[in-house]
């Protein structure tokens, strides 16, 4: 049994219009191809997944979840997924808040059992692990950074 518990990049898409979000959605799908994730997925990703939100009125808002087994393999798909994101991100007018988090209790319906880990202190080395907010307006790419 793992003692500690999956790494989750969450990111808040935040889009200047309900075009642009749709636009996103259009566009990604041809540079999110099964290649890209098939090449994560041996480093480790688990999943990542798009979410429309929608209770928030007058907003046209993405969030994007990455789930990875472990600190390893999300520092393995760090570079790949960074590399893909700057070469398309540009083209879309938003605002971009990233979360970085590891599983402390989980509960599925496979299992039916409640799983807790234990607590570490995290640490990350890497710039774009300290990366807070981007914000991509007419192709200039705005990075706000943060400790730790």
């Amino acid at each position: 049994m793992k003692n500690q518990g999956n790494y989750i990049n969450y990111s808040e898409h935040h889009f200047t219009s309900e075009a642009e979000r749709k636009k996103y959605l259009n566009l990604s799908k041809n540079y999110w191809t099964d290649d890209i994730f098939i090449s994560l997925k041996q480093k480790g990703l688990l999943r990542k997944s798009i979410t429309k939100i929608w209770n928030v009125d007058r907003q046209a808002k993405l969030d994007i979840l990455f789930e990875y087994c472990d600190k390893n393999a999300f520092e393995r798909c760090e570079m790949e997924i960074r590399d893909l994101i700057n070469k398309h991100a540009f083209k879309f007018s938003m605002n971009v808040r990233t979360l970085r988090g590891i599983e402390l209790q989980k509960w599925t319906s496979e299992t039916e059992k409640q799983v807790m880990y234990k607590e570490h202190k995290i640490l990350f080395q890497k710039g774009f692990s300290k990366l807070k907010k981007l914000t991509f307006h007419n192709e200039k790419i705005f990075f706000v950074m943060g400790v730790g």
